[in-house]
């Protein structure tokens, strides 16, 4: 199932993302893909993260695809290169993390029903939150 959410919401343009040299572009493709792949279907989405916050095996193979979103986050905050501000790398790859989560977009639809508004909503955010 999570495969198949993962080739229909276009994840699969994760690895070019992951291979551009220019950090604002990879930061910019990684917040699209995310909110992209979140609006695609909300009311599924919302439900498998309850299914898994009462299901502790189901629970685990989310947490699972979650880590690679982790891991994505790790190569970008990696090729933004220092950090400013003070901001070390653990505190902006969970920035990165936490601000593309299904979680903090469906906070943000739940206040602004327009998926573009929110997605540069949430690119703003990540932006004062990591750079």
């Amino acid at each position: 199932m999570f495969y198949q959410l993962a080739i229909e919401g276009g994840m699969e343009r994760m690895r070019f993302v992951m291979q551009q040299s220019d950090s604002s572009a990879m930061l910019s493709g990684f917040v699209e893909i995310f909110t992209g792949f979140w609006s695609r279907d909300t009311l599924l989405l919302r439900r498998i993260h309850g299914i898994a916050a009462i299901d502790p095996e189901f629970g685990a193979v989310l947490e699972a695809r979650n880590e690679r979103r982790r891991m994505a986050a790790t190569r970008v905050v990696s090729v933004l290169g220092k950090s400013a501000e003070g901001k070390d790398a653990d505190e902006r790859i969970n920035a990165l993390y936490s601000l593309t989560s299904f979680e903090f977009y469906s906070s943000i639809m739940e206040v602004n029903r327009d998926h573009g508004e929110a997605a540069r909503l949430i690119r703003a955010i990540v932006e004062k939150a990591i750079l």
